[in-house]
C-alpha cells in the first residue's frame, strides 16, 4: 500500500502538552449534597439518574481538572484539523477501493453502499469524537471515534452542571458550554424533511444520549419521534423488497439518529440470509430511502484500518501516531508501540508493548483473531491520583465543540472508565 503525502499545515500551530493539564480536588458540601444535582425536567436526566443516582456524597473529596488555556486553544486547533484529514483519508479510501478495501473487512456487496453514501451525504455528520493522549512532546491522537455518541452528555451538560453544584464553576471556564447550541446549529443546517427518529437500545446509557440529541434536534424545530430497540417495527408491505419501515404509529421512518454503531450493523448483515418478516437495525440502517446520522461512510474513519493510511498520507503530522498492518515495522517505533484489531470497539484486545517489545498491559475481548494495526506508542499521561488521562474532544458538524475526560488506573480506557470534569484557566505568570 502507497499513499502519497499530503501537504502538512502543522508549523507554527498551537498545541497542548502534559503539564498543561492538572490535577485539583473539591470537597463536597452537605449543601450542594442536599438536593439533586441535575435538573429531573429535562428529559435526559431522569434516565440518567436511574443509572447514577440522584444526590452527590457530603464529604466526598472529588477531583477535577483544569487545562490552560494555552492547551485549550491546541486541542481546539487540532480537533479541527484532524476531522479535516481523516476526511481526506475517507476520500483517499473510496478512491483506491480495489486495493484498501480488505484491511476494512466490510462484505463486498456494502462498498456501493458506502461510495453512495459518501457522495449524497459527506456533510450529513452531527458529531464525533476524538481520542487524544496529551504527552511531553504535544497531541496525540490514537483514533476517530466518527460513528459514536458515547460521552457526549457528560461532555455537553454534565460535567458543567457538577461544576456549578460543587462551586468550581467560578475556576477558568468550560470548555464545552456552547456544544448544545453547535447540535442544535448542526440539526438546522441538515435540512431534515419530516420526521426525525432515533433509535437506540434499551440501555440507560443509549436511551439518555438519544434523549440529549434529540431534544437538541426538536430545538432546531424538527419533529422527533424516540424508538427503543426494534421490536415495534414493522414493514409498510412486507411483500414488497423495497418497503419503508413503520413505526409503532405507522408513520414511516425517512430520517435516523441512532447509538448503534455501523459496525454492529455490518455484523448483523453478514450473518443475515437475506430479508426476514421481523424488522431489524439493518433493515432500517441500510435502507436506500433512509436517511442515516451518521451516515454510513463514517464507518471507514471510525475504523482503525483507516490509521496506517493516515501515517502515510501525513507522515509529517505531528497529532499522528505512526501505524502499520506489517509487525516488522515495529522495530522502527521509538519506545514500544500498540497492537490493537481493526474491528475491536471501547478498549477490547489492545496489547501494549514497551521498547523491547515486552508486554506492557493488555486486555481480554472478542476480537482476538483479528487484523492487527500496529501503532508506534504514546502512553496516557499520569498525574498525581496515580491515574491516567485521556482527553476526548467532540467535532460538532466538523468544528470543536467541547472536551470530556475520561480516567482510569489502567492505561487503556474502556467502558468502566470514569469520566471528570474539567475546567479551562489562565496560562500561568512566570
Amino acid at each position: 500500500m502507497v499513499v502519497m503525502p499530503a501537504k502538512s499545515t502543522m508549523s507554527n500551530a498551537p498545541n497542548s502538552y502534559k503539564n498543561d493539564l492538572a490535577l485539583a480536588s473539591v470537597k463536597i458540601s452537605a449543601q450542594a449534597a442536599s438536593t439533586p444535582w441535575l435538573d429531573a425536567t429535562k428529559p435526559y436526566v431522569p434516565v440518567f439518574q436511574e443509572q447514577y443516582g440522584t444526590h452527590l456524597t457530603p464529604n466526598d473529596i472529588s477531583t477535577y481538572y483544569t487545562l490552560t488555556e494555552s492547551g485549550q486553544a491546541g486541542i481546539e486547533y487540532a480537533t479541527n484539523e484532524l476531522h479535516a484529514l481523516f476526511l481526506q483519508a475517507t476520500e483517499y479510501v473510496l478512491a483506491h477501493e480495489n486495493e484498501v478495501a480488505p484491511y476494512f473487512h466490510i462484505p463486498k456487496a456494502l462498498w456501493p453502499k458506502i461510495q453512495k453514501s459518501f457522495r449524497s451525504s459527506k456533510n450529513d455528520t452531527i458529531s464525533g469524537r476524538f481520542d487524544f493522549a496529551l504527552t511531553e512532546n504535544g497531541i496525540k491522537v490514537y483514533e476517530y471515534n466518527a460513528d459514536s455518541a458515547s460521552c457526549l452528555f457528560e461532555c455537553g451538560h454534565t460535567q458543567d452542571q457538577w461544576s456549578k453544584v460543587v462551586g468550581v464553576d467560578k475556576i477558568g471556564r468550560s470548555s464545552s458550554n456552547t456544544l448544545f447550541d453547535q447540535l442544535v446549529a448542526a440539526w438546522k443546517s441538515k435540512n431534515i424533511q419530516g420526521k426525525l427518529h432515533f433509535l437506540c437500545d434499551n440501555d440507560h446509557e443509549e436511551r439518555y444520549h438519544s434523549l440529549y440529541m434529540m431534544s437538541a434536534a426538536q430545538a432546531a424545530g424538527i419533529e422527533c419521534i424516540l424508538v427503543v430497540g426494534v421490536a415495534d417495527l414493522h414493514w409498510a408491505n412486507p411483500r414488497d423488497e423495497n418497503s419503508f419501515v413503520l413505526d409503532r404509529q405507522g408513520n414511516p421512518i425517512r430520517n435516523v439518529w441512532k447509538t448503534w454503531a455501523w459496525q454492529t450493523v455490518i455484523s448483523q448483515y453478514e450473518a443475515s440470509n437475506g430479508r426476514t418478516e421481523n424488522v431489524r437495525v439493518m433493515d432500517v440502517m441500510l435502507h436506500d430511502q433512509v436517511r442515516v446520522f451518521e451516515p454510513l461512510w463514517t464507518v471507514l474513519p471510525s475504523s482503525k484500518a483507516i490509521l496506517p493510511i493516515l501515517s502515510q498520507l501525513a507522515p509529517n503530522n505531528s497529532y499522528l501516531l505512526r501505524a502499520s498492518f506489517d509487525e516488522a515495522i515495529v522495530s522502527t517505533f521509538v519506545g514500544g508501540y500498540v497492537a490493537k484489531p481493526v474491528m475491536g470497539r471501547t478498549g477490547a484486545n489492545v496489547s501494549i508493548y514497551d521498547s523491547n517489545h515486552k508486554l506492557i498491559s493488555a486486555t481480554d475481548g472478542k476480537w482476538d483473531q483479528d487484523t492487527i494495526v500496529y501503532q508506534e506508542i504514546a502512553l496516557l499521561p499520569k498525574y498525581e491520583d496515580d491515574k491516567y488521562v485521556q482527553v476526548n474532544t467532540w467535532a460538532i458538524n466538523g468544528h470543536y465543540g467541547g472536551t470530556v475526560l475520561r480516567i482510569d488506573e489502567s492505561n487503556i480506557i474502556g467502558l468502566s472508565s470514569g469520566i471528570h470534569a474539567m475546567r479551562v484557566i489562565s496560562n500561568p505568570k512566570h
